[in-house]
């Protein structure tokens, strides 16, 4: 337990300070291995865990709208092996000229890493007047955000944007 918090936190000092990329495993390829060099330190690079956004849509149904979004969250093995605590929820936004328009949030969820991944729904109820944030047309998209907590590394991927006419 005690490596594995010292690797945890080498890792998220590295990777906080932009040492390092956050994509390759803690240790170094075995000696023999192709791409590996006999007596080379290991990889300090944290395992990253990613995120595959997947359907998002949008009902209308008199004045309400149901905005629906699905998102895959993926797990390096060594999150995985490790079972590093996670959180995920998901965020709806409209794209503005100057600056994106907060529509709100779903509830945060807490995650434990599956080698098979781990999907999750999110759905968003509003009022036309709730998404009408600008003079005609609205685009709205989602965005997925997954946050280890063990070594704060925070995970974001957006969906395309839907025009809606609220």
């Amino acid at each position: 337990m005690r490596n594995r918090s010292a690797i945890a936190s080498a890792a998220a000092v590295l990777a906080l300070t932009g040492s390092v990329p956050a994509y390759s495993a803690v240790t170094a390829a075995p000696s023999g291995s192709i791409g590996s060099t006999a007596g080379t330190a290991p990889d300090l690079a944290l395992p990253a865990a990613s995120i595959t956004p997947g359907s998002f849509t949008a009902q209308q149904s008199g004045g309400n709208w149901t905005i629906t979004f699905s998102r895959t969250l993926n797990f390096s093995s060594f999150e995985v092996n490790n079972q590093f605590p996670f959180q995920a929820w998901a965020e709806l936004w409209e794209q503005g000229e100057s600056d994106d328009d907060f529509l709100g949030r779903t509830r945060v969820s807490n995650v434990s890493p599956s080698s098979s991944g781990v999907t999750m729904n999110a759905t968003f109820r509003r009022t036309s007047s709730q998404l009408d944030t600008e003079l005609g047309g609205e685009e709205i998209y989602a965005k997925a955000v997954l946050k280890n907590l063990e070594t704060g590394q925070v995970f974001q991927a957006t969906t395309r944007r839907i025009q809606i006419s609220p």
